[in-house]
C-alpha cells in the first residue's frame, strides 16, 4: 500500500464519524455524504478547490463549500471538518428535497448549483463535467456502503 493510500485511509477513519453524524442529523444516507467528501477532497479538510468565477473564489474544506454557501449556512471555518460536514449535509438534504429525492439531480446541484440544474429543460443533460461528477460520487457510495471493503 502506498503512502498516499495509507494517508487516505487514516483521513477516512478520522472524518467518517463526523460525516456520518451530520448525514444522520439531516436524514441523508451517510455513505452518500462520505462519497461526496471523497470525490470533493479525498477526506481532506484543508483542501482548496480551483479558482472559480469572476471573484476568483475557491471551494474549501472536506466537502468543498463555496464562500457564498458558507455565509448562507453560517460556516465560520470551512476547514473545520465538523462545520463543513454539517453544512454539506444540510445543503445536500436541501437539494434532495428540492429534486424529490432524485440523487443525480441533487448531486448535480451540489456540484454545479441548484439554479443551473433548475434551468435545464426536462430533456436536457447537464454538462459532461457534472455528469462525470455525479457518476463518480454514486460509484464511490458503493465503496462507502457498510460491508464494502475500502
Amino acid at each position: 500500500m502506498s503512502t498516499t493510500d495509507e494517508a487516505l485511509k487514516r483521513r477516512r477513519a478520522q472524518f467518517a464519524p463526523i460525516l456520518d453524524a451530520a448525514a444522520t442529523r439531516h436524514r441523508i444516507e451517510p455513505a452518500l455524504l462520505r462519497a461526496v467528501a471523497y470525490v470533493e477532497s479525498r477526506f481532506n479538510p484543508m483542501a482548496l478547490g480551483p479558482v472559480c468565477g469572476a471573484n476568483a473564489e475557491r471551494a474549501r474544506g472536506i466537502v468543498q463549500l463555496m464562500p457564498a454557501v458558507c455565509r448562507e449556512l453560517g460556516v465560520i471555518d470551512p476547514h473545520d471538518a465538523a462545520q463543513s460536514a454539517e453544512a454539506g449535509a444540510k445543503l445536500l438534504a436541501r437539494h434532495l428535497a428540492h429534486f424529490g429525492g432524485d440523487e443525480s439531480k441533487a448531486l448535480g446541484a451540489y456540484n454545479w448549483g441548484r439554479g443551473n440544474m433548475d434551468r435545464l429543460a426536462a430533456d436536457q443533460l447537464p454538462p459532461k463535467q457534472v455528469r462525470t461528477y455525479v457518476a463518480r460520487v454514486l460509484a464511490r457510495r458503493v465503496v462507502e456502503t457498510p460491508g464494502t471493503p475500502t
